[in-house]
């Protein structure tokens, strides 16, 4: 179970990155919205390249989780995890908090795409 739960991080890792690729590909328009006000209208737009700022971010929390998940023995070991009972159950927060961001980044995106 272990090998799978590493294996399913690191695949989910990259999705925000890859989908950003598909999408700037073949849905944008060439601008698209990037901000909203509280209000709900959009205060800010960017050229679609731009897309890739916040994909990288997402992508680079994605991986420092999945490596985390890696190192989960080790890390309770040093005593470094705190309010989970077994590496297991760290690795299962991990991968659901990856996602998790994965789910909200198709989100973000057919926002963009539809606005």
């Amino acid at each position: 179970m272990t090998r799978t739960f590493n294996l399913a991080g690191w695949l989910l890792s990259p999705i925000p990155l890859v989908l950003t690729a598909l999408a700037v590909a073949f849905v944008f328009p060439e601008v698209v919205p990037m901000h909203t006000n509280l209000a709900g209208v959009i205060d800010s737009w960017a050229p679609k390249m731009q897309v890739f700022v916040p994909a990288t971010v997402m992508t680079a929390a994605n991986l420092v989780c999945a490596l985390f998940m890696s190192y989960a023995e080790k890390m309770m070991a040093m005593g470094l995890v705190h309010g989970v009972s077994s590496p297991r159950a760290a690795r299962l927060i991990l991968l659901i908090t990856i996602v998790f961001l994965d789910v909200l980044w198709v989100g973000i995106l057919v926002w963009m795409a539809v606005q």
